[in-house]
C-alpha cells in the first residue's frame, strides 16, 4: 500500500511535465542533462587513457637505445631511467645506492657484477646470461628476469613488502586536473 501511495503520485507529477505547456522544456532540459552525463562520463573514462597514452609517447621518445656497449671495471652509483640496451657486456662492475627506471637488457651478459641497494621500476632483463653476480638489498624479483639464466648468482637481503611495479605513474597535477574537469561538467546544475 505504501508503495502505490508513493508511486503513483510521482507519476502523475512525471506525467506532467510532458504536457503541452512543458513539453519543450523538458525535453530540452532531459538533452542538455543526458548530454552532461554522458560527457561527464566520457570524459573520466577517456582522460586517463589519453594521458597515459601521452606519457608512454613522451618515454619512448626518451628513451636511448644502446646496442653493443661493453662496461667493465666500473661503480655505477649515478640513477639512470630510460635506457633500453641490446647485446651489451657488463664486466666487474658495481651497480651501488642507485634508483633505475625504465631500463631494460635485452641479450646482455653480466659476469662478475654487483648490485647493492638498488631500487627499480620497470627494470627488465630479457634473454640475458648472468653469471657470479651479487644481489644485496635490490627489489629484483622474478618476474623482472624474462628467458635470463643465472649462473652462480647469489641474492641477498631481497627487500620484502609490496611487490607492484607501477608501470605508469601519472602525476598529482593531471589526477587532479581530470577531477577538475569532471566537476566542471556536472557544474551547471
Amino acid at each position: 500500500v505504501r508503495v502505490k501511495t508513493f508511486i503513483v503520485p510521482a507519476m502523475k507529477n512525471n506525467l506532467e511535465l510532458f504536457k503541452k505547456d512543458y513539453r519543450r522544456t523538458t525535453l530540452l532540459l532531459l538533452a542538455v542533462w543526458l548530454s552532461l552525463a554522458f560527457g561527464y562520463f566520457g570524459l573520466i573514462v577517456w582522460f586517463p587513457e589519453m594521458i597515459k597514452h601521452i606519457q608512454i609517447q613522451r618515454y619512448l621518445g626518451e628513451t636511448d637505445q644502446l646496442y653493443d656497449h661493453s662496461v667493465s671495471n666500473m661503480n655505477v652509483t649515478k640513477d639512470f631511467q630510460n635506457r633500453a640496451y641490446y647485446n651489451s657486456n657488463f664486466t666487474n662492475v658495481c651497480f651501488d645506492s642507485l634508483n633505475i627506471k625504465h631500463v631494460t637488457f635485452s641479450n646482455c651478459l653480466f659476469t662478475n657484477c654487483t648490485f647493492n641497494k638498488v631500487s627499480s621500476s620497470e627494470l627488465f632483463f630479457k634473454d640475458s646470461r648472468i653469471t657470479n653476480t651479487v644481489f644485496n638489498y635490490t627489489d629484483f624479483f622474478d618476474y623482472k628476469f624474462i628467458r635470463t639464466v643465472l649462473e652462480n648468482s647469489f641474492f641477498y637481503n631481497l627487500r620484502k613488502g609490496c611487490r607492484l611495479d607501477f608501470a605508469e605513474n601519472y602525476s598529482a597535477y593531471w589526477m587532479y586536473f581530470v577531477a577538475f574537469v569532471g566537476t566542471l561538467a556536472v557544474l551547471p546544475g
